[in-house]
């Protein structure tokens, strides 16, 4: 007779002590490697989004220094308050015409505007975040950018510049040499020569010297007028600047009031 072997189906499943720890440290050493990789992962993630929010502002600095280099000062940006102002600049905005629009490419010349838009509401114990609004319309009328009339009047694109800003403020400044200002517009300089301004503050425009000089007679009496009417109400602007702080970081942009075209 003859014996068949049979083998035991739960000694043949069963694991030895040294296959059972050979398995967990390799579970372990594979589990920390993804933990590892997991957390470089991130770390490069975060490194990559702080350098792109690094980019964006030194990008829009460089943006704002290139249209104001490149602005116009013979059209004219306000309205009745100032009809003769290439530049306006008040606590929340600044507006100016400039020659390098990066929408409207198509255009000679497109009117900028820089407004800041602070929170209508803030968690207590939470710094309040402003944004920088930067809106672009192209100019139909060379005369003057203040009228939105004609070919290109509907057109205008708005974006937010820079986000989550803190402290963001406009700071204006005069020379002591001006005229005095009215009360509203004085302030305190750091330097002789220098003063901080509370008010708004513009640049006038310029004669186009493409105007013939009849019309430029014409316009001598009206235009020493209303320089004389805007030394009283106002000091010119002589520099200004956008200052603010952004993930902790400064940022600041600075811009001088001196002819250019």
């Amino acid at each position: 007779m003859t014996r068949v072997a049979r083998s035991n189906p739960a000694r043949s499943r069963a694991m030895t002590l040294l296959e059972v720890v050979v398995a967990t440290a390799a579970l372990a050493s594979i589990s920390t490697l993804v933990a590892a990789l997991w957390m470089q992962t991130r770390d490069w993630t975060r490194e990559n989004a702080a350098h792109h929010a690094a980019l964006r502002v030194e990008r829009a600095l460089t943006l704002l220094d290139d249209q104001w280099r490149a602005r116009i000062r013979t059209v004219r940006v306000s309205g009745a308050d100032d009809a003769a102002a290439a530049v306006s600049l008040s606590a929340e905005t600044l507006e100016f015409v400039t020659s390098a629009p990066i929408f409207f490419q198509d255009w000679p010349m497109a009117r900028i505007t820089l407004r800041l838009e602070r929170p209508l509401a803030q968690t207590v114990g939470a710094h309040a975040l402003s944004r920088v609004i930067y809106t672009e319309s192209p100019v139909a009328d060379p005369a003057s950018a203040a009228s939105r009339s004609g070919p290109g009047a509907d057109l205008e694109r708005t974006i937010v510049l820079l986000d989550g800003a803190e402290s963001v403020r406009f700071e204006r400044w005069a020379d002591e040499r001006d005229a005095e200002a009215p009360a509203g517009q004085r302030g305190r300089g750091p330097a002789a020569g220098w003063r901080a301004v509370e008010g708004a503050l513009t640049e006038a425009a310029v004669e186009d010297d493409d105007k013939t000089e009849d019309g430029a007679a014409a316009e001598a009496g009206a235009t020493a007028d209303a320089k004389r009417a805007r030394d009283r109400e106002s000091a010119p602007l002589r520099a200004g600047r956008l200052v603010a702080r952004i993930k902790g970081d400064p940022v600041v942009w600075q811009f001088i009031a001196a002819p250019l075209r």
